[in-house]
């Protein structure tokens, strides 16, 4: 249980330490894992990944509005 509620630095300093081609291996495989996932769903997650840092929730959509092409 953490007391001061910081869930996302961590997971935003991380993506923050990747090229730019590990950015987009990582969002590719998300935005695979989470094709035929509700989109009420999709869109919690996304903002879980907008409060890490807001590129890596970008990318995360440009990926899944891909797969849908």
């Amino acid at each position: 249980h953490r007391v001061d509620e910081d869930y996302y630095s961590q997971a935003g300093a991380l993506f923050r330490l990747m090229s730019d081609e590990q950015k987009k291996l990582l969002t590719d495989n998300i935005a695979a894992a989470m094709e035929g996932i509700p989109l009420f769903i999709q869109q919690r997650q996304l903002d879980h990944f907008d409060k890490a840092d807001p590129q890596y929730a970008e990318l995360v959509i440009k990926a899944l509005a891909a797969k849908k092409k």
